[in-house]
C-alpha cells in the first residue's frame, strides 16, 4: 500500500480519476495506429511513408513536450489546457470542412494521417 502524499492523495484515491481514463486514452490510440498506417496505404502511401506517417506521433511528441512544459509553467496548467482545447477544435473545425479527398494539408485523411502530433489537451 501507498503513504499518502502530502495533500493526502494515494495511489488508490487516484486510481479512477487519473489512471483508469489514461489507460484508456492509450489503449483507444495504439487500436488506432494500425488503422492509420493502412488509411496512409489507401490513399496511396508507400509502405515507408506510411511508417514515418505513424512515426509523426511519436515525433511531434518528441518536439512539442518541452514547448508544452514551458508554456505549463508560464502561463499555467488552465490556460495551458484551454489553449490546447482551443487548438484542437480549430484543427477538428478545419478538418471537418476540408474536401474529404484533397491533397490539402487540411483534409481529413492528413489530419487522420498526423495523428496528433504535436498539440493535444492532454
Amino acid at each position: 500500500m501507498s503513504s499518502p502524499e502530502p495533500n493526502g492523495a494515494t495511489l488508490r484515491s487516484l486510481g479512477l480519476s487519473v489512471y483508469v481514463p489514461t489507460f484508456l486514452f492509450a489503449v483507444g490510440q495504439g487500436a488506432v495506429i494500425p488503422i492509420v498506417a493502412l488509411a496512409a496505404r489507401d490513399e496511396g502511401a508507400s509502405v515507408a511513408l506510411a511508417g514515418f506517417i505513424v512515426a509523426l506521433r511519436g515525433i511531434g511528441v518528441l518536439a512539442f513536450d518541452i514547448p508544452a512544459g514551458w508554456l505549463v509553467a508560464r502561463f499555467g496548467e488552465q490556460r495551458a489546457m484551454i489553449a490546447g482545447t482551443g487548438l484542437v477544435i480549430v484543427a477538428l473545425a478545419g478538418s471537418a470542412f476540408a474536401p474529404a479527398s484533397g491533397r490539402s494539408p487540411c483534409s481529413p485523411s492528413s489530419w487522420a494521417a498526423a495523428g496528433r502530433s504535436g498539440f493535444s489537451p492532454a
